[in-house]
């Protein structure tokens, strides 16, 4: 079985902790994102009226498009332009 090529790719990297990790993998930071997003959705009532005022859809609507493009947003973060930081510690955008 081959490996996945988004299992390649890490949504946060650090230098390493003291379990020895160093980087989170996209596919989970992605998943962690979206939750929170979800959760921050449900639990401000008035921020969520904000934004469907303001993408002028129904609550379904913009909480379907606040999930995607917090998951376009994280993805976007993987890219080498945001991921300079971690290479001054010796890392790549891909863990190997």
């Amino acid at each position: 079985m081959t490996e996945k090529l988004y299992y390649k790719y890490w949504g946060k990297a650090t230098l390493d902790d003291e379990q020895g990790n160093s980087h989170h993998l996209l596919p989970y930071h992605c998943l962690d994102v979206a939750a929170v997003a979800d959760v921050w959705w449900q639990q401000s009532r008035d921020i969520s009226r904000c934004f469907m005022e303001i993408a002028g859809l129904n609550a379904k609507q913009t909480r379907a498009w606040l999930l995607f493009l917090s998951l376009c947003t994280t993805t976007a973060n993987s890219t080498c332009v945001f991921s300079v930081k971690p290479w001054r510690h010796g890392k790549r955008s891909t863990p190997s």
